[in-house]
């Protein structure tokens, strides 16, 4: 089992947008010094609820300040990018990182950054198909080659550099229901799953992935999947809560706002959220595994997902404006009780 972090990149004002990145920075380079596996980090426009639009800019900067844990997008909303330059910059990151890109991409579904952008929300699974076309062929290509699709035309071209993991680095697409992992597996590509996916739905994702999978003569690997979980973890569950509290709520209403049109309403998050959290985690079958609790009731949950089929577990965590002494306490705490409880360190 893999353990890593999802990184959001948020702007709770009044804050300083200079601290929020800052922060995130010197959260990676701790998860790599405690010996996390990876780090993702979340693309978003427009919003306070993200303000980290160049993903890869980033992950370059922290392939020059780091030596071995892994760089990855989580996700890249593919719509949104000419595939031509995205390619050619997540080469870019694979070379200056030695070979530690893991590409995440992704559909989206924030009709708030579709509207800036001038897009069509419903155009993004035709718009994402293209790109990944493009993107497997940019990189599985020998030579100059020729692509014309519906929204883009490329001639005679030979992406330049080349990764340096080959035929290309991992490629993690984002599954937003069981119809979208058998497409990943169909693909032969890597599965990753949101923190919105509710624990009792992974068998289902996974039912897919593997028929995916098997339909286009692939084996099914564990490694190859991963869910990500918000997560704050403390020395007991209510202290854990009473730290996340109000971060995670500015999280949840920053999201609704940016995902929901102004033809719909916003919904109420608190009402829904705070009963399930009064039981076990897992007790509710709703229940998408907010990982509020103790380093051995985590332990317990990671090891349940992996008996699923789940070999790579992120830690959703920097939301809200959450102080820089919380997550450094709750990675520490993480890094000293879950890490070597799965045997996570250097590969």
């Amino acid at each position: 089992m893999r353990i890593g972090l999802f990184q959001n990149i948020q702007w709770p004002e009044p804050t300083d947008q200079r601290v929020q990145y800052d922060n995130a920075i010197r959260q990676t380079l701790l998860a790599e010094e405690l010996g996390f596996d990876s780090a993702f980090f979340v693309e978003h426009h427009w919003t306070r609820h993200g303000i980290l639009s160049s993903t890869l800019a980033v992950l370059a900067y922290l392939a020059g300040r780091t030596s071995r844990i892994r760089l990855g997008t989580g996700v890249l909303v593919l719509p949104l990018h000419n595939p031509a330059r995205l390619v050619e910059e997540a080469a870019t990151v694979d070379l200056l990182s030695n070979g530690r890109l893991d590409l995440g991409v992704g559909r989206g579904f924030q009709w708030g950054e579709f509207n800036g952008f001038g897009l069509d929300l419903e155009d993004s699974a035709e718009r994402t198909e293209e790109c990944l076309d493009f993107i497997l062929k940019a990189w599985r290509s020998d030579g100059p080659f020729t692509f014309k699709g519906k929204y883009f035309t490329f001639n005679d071209i030979a992406v330049q550099p080349r990764p340096v993991q080959q035929p290309h680095p991992p490629v993690w697409v984002a599954a937003g229901s069981p119809d979208s992992a058998r497409r990943a597996g169909r693909m032969g590509l890597n599965l990753q799953m949101s923190s919105g996916v509710a624990l009792r739905r992974v068998p289902e994702f996974l039912e897919g992935y593997r028929e995916g999978l098997a339909a286009s003569g692939h084996a099914f690997d564990s490694s190859r999947v991963m869910l990500a979980r918000i997560a704050h973890i403390a020395e007991t569950r209510a202290r854990a809560w009473e730290i996340a509290e109000p971060h995670y709520f500015w999280f949840r209403k920053t999201l609704a706002e940016t995902s929901t049109s102004p033809a719909r309403p916003i919904p109420n998050e608190t009402k829904h959220i705070v009963p399930k959290l009064n039981g076990p985690i897992g007790s509710d079958p709703d229940d998408p595994g907010y990982l509020f609790c103790t380093p051995d009731v985590a332990n317990r949950v990671i090891e349940d997902v992996a008996t699923m089929g789940v070999g790579h577990v992120i830690f959703q965590s920097n939301w809200g404006g959450i102080s820089q002494d919380a997550m450094e306490r709750h990675l520490r705490l993480a890094g000293r009780e879950i890490l070597p409880h799965f045997h996570v360190g250097v590969k």
